[in-house]
């Protein structure tokens, strides 16, 4: 899969040097991209695709921000947000975070998402 964002050229251009200097590389960039369509926002982080659990938060019919979540093994993999640039921004650190998290609280929409990054590692 390709990385072509400007945040990736960025990530390699980091990791090259630190290789020149000899220091550790930085991890690698998790996959991100974005687009507009028919005046929705759909942003995405991680590998959709995969193993794991689908769970929705918002829902699609209203118009409202919708973003949908692949939990894995108790950890936010990858999210795709539409309209939902909010919840995209806190859904990216919890990709990151790799923070316990259940189906339910995501699909909570009472609960703030950042109140999430706030639990412990296991």
């Amino acid at each position: 899969r390709s990385l072509e964002t400007y945040l990736n050229s960025q990530a390699q251009a980091e990791a090259a040097a630190s290789a020149m200097l000899g220091k550790p590389v930085p991890a690698l960039q998790v996959p991100t991209s974005w687009t507009e369509i028919a005046g929705h926002r759909i942003q995405m982080i991680g590998n959709a695709e995969g193993p794991g659990e689908i769970v929705l938060r918002g829902e699609a019919q209203t118009g409202q921000p919708l973003v949908l979540f692949r939990l894995f093994d108790g950890c936010v993999e990858a999210a795709t947000a539409i309209n939902a640039a909010k919840e995209f921004s806190v859904a990216t650190r919890l990709v990151g975070a790799r923070v316990p998290v259940s189906a339910g609280q995501l699909q909570d929409a009472g609960l703030n998402l950042r109140d999430l990054l706030k639990a412990k590692p296991q």
